[in-house]
């Protein structure tokens, strides 16, 4: 089984005390589990056989101490795998055959086929080793981003999730409702003020308004603090304004569907994006 994903100490004790860390385990299970599974159920199929053979010979060749050994070891190993794999059924009689192990092949059989048919019943899915590191990945953004926007962190989260799956537009939709976060802050360090709160008003309106107070910034007595601002915030504005004419508007209204390489690309653009705000702004 697996370990937490990359999570630390502070989110691991969260999850314990939200009764959540078995399940969080349980969302990266290795194949490697069900391939071991699989050979030490092979391996009491070969003690067994091999005595069961020797009596259809006439032979009374009994089980060895060390077989016996070996035998209760493998099924005490196959019993830890059906635990961590939550596999019930398959445990219960796994457990109750470790002091009283099967003598023959049929006896063995009805054990694989309870494990079989609860295989049966799970569904696995297999992420391509490029993107199996974003998921539940919380660290995509920098270190400083994630202190400056705490909020943006799960939808960054959920993006790498779902571009991880291979579901390209809700990588673009959750990196989106992020951008706009981000925005929204970038508007109040601009002073653009409306007469209700700021998230209900449109990406578009909000970007306008920041472009005329950019503009007027522009125009004003330049001074070392306002060519710094006017740096800072010209560059973000060019990030938003092609994040709302190139992506928002479209997957919000369907009106595109996007495929790996876009969506990475997007994905690494928000991330610079954060990266460059959270040098100045913070919620």
């Amino acid at each position: 089984m697996a370990g937490i994903l990359e999570a630390t100490k502070e989110e691991r004790q969260i999850l314990k005390l939200d009764g959540l860390l078995s399940l969080w385990d349980m969302l990266r299970v290795y194949a490697n589990n069900y391939i071991v599974l699989g050979i030490h159920l092979g391996h009491i199929t070969t003690i067994i056989k091999t005595s069961e053979t020797a009596k259809e010979e006439g032979f009374d060749r009994p089980l060895t101490d060390k077989q016996k050994e070996r035998l209760e070891t493998t099924l005490i190993a196959i019993e830890t795998l059906c635990k961590d794999l939550s596999l019930s059924t398959s445990l219960e009689l796994i457990s109750a055959s470790i002091k009283d192990p099967p003598q023959t092949i049929r006896e063995l059989a009805i054990l694989s086929r309870a494990v079989n048919s609860e295989l049966k019943q799970r569904l696995f899915l297999f992420i391509p080793p490029h993107r199996a590191s974003y998921y539940e990945n919380t660290s995509l953004l920098s270190e400083r981003a994630r202190i400056a926007f705490p909020s943006v962190v799960s939808e960054i989260r959920d993006a790498g999730n779902s571009y991880a799956t291979g579901l390209y537009n809700a990588c673009v939709f959750h990196l989106m409702r992020a951008v706009e976060i981000g925005v929204q802050k970038m508007a109040a360090g601009l002073g653009v003020a409306y007469q209700f709160p700021i998230d209900l008003a449109s990406m578009q309106d909000i970007i306008g308004n920041m472009e005329k107070i950019i503009k007027d910034i522009h125009q004003q007595k330049k001074t070392a603090e306002k060519i710094e601002d006017l740096t800072f915030y010209s560059k973000a504005a060019v990030h938003c304004d092609h994040f709302k004419d190139a992506f928002r508007n479209h997957v919000t209204h369907a009106r595109s569907n996007y495929d790996e390489d876009q969506a990475e690309r997007i994905m690494r653009n928000v991330l610079d994006f954060y990266n460059a705000i959270s040098e100045k702004l913070k919620e």
